[in-house]
């Protein structure tokens, strides 16, 4: 979740499950064109493109189900970088997936991933600020929090 002192954030659930929706689409689509095509660079750089823009959508779409007393407004230098670790990102997990074979060399190509995605949203949430609104607005505070939606996931 992600939180702001001066307001309660609730998320829309729709929203937040469409975000799922969408990266377990995209990265099925990843996997299923590298395990099609193999691991050919047209396949690699198709299929990560398609999953790392899928991933910043999820991410993006996530930020958009978020419900406050305030605005959110994004530095596009930010959310430009954090699309193309995305992209590289996902493009590496692909390749590992198809590609590193034995238990450390997976395991070290996971902790690769993790620190790769994590580097996105962190990128992503560093380009973030939120202008509150000065007159409460109750509507804006509709959602569940964040808890009740992500522990059902």
């Amino acid at each position: 979740g992600f939180r702001v002192a001066e307001t309660p954030v609730t998320y829309d659930l729709r929203q937040t499950v469409l975000s799922l929706v969408v990266a377990i689409v995209v990265v099925g689509v990843g996997v299923f064109i590298v395990g099609y095509r193999g691991a050919t660079r047209t396949a690699l750089l198709s299929a990560g493109l398609v999953t790392g823009l899928g991933v910043a959508g999820m991410h993006y779409i996530g930020m958009a189900s978020m419900r406050m007393n305030g605005r959110l407004e994004s530095d596009p230098v930010a959310v430009t970088l954090s699309v193309v670790i995305a992209v590289a990102a996902a493009t590496a997990a692909l390749w590992a997936a198809v590609s590193v074979k034995g238990f450390l060399p997976s395991l070290g190509a996971s902790l690769v991933m993790g620190v790769a995605v994590t580097g996105m949203h962190y990128t992503g949430m560093s380009g973030l600020s939120v202008r509150l609104h000065e007159i409460h607005n109750s509507q804006a505070l509709t959602g569940d929090p964040a808890v009740s939606i992500v522990l059902p996931m």
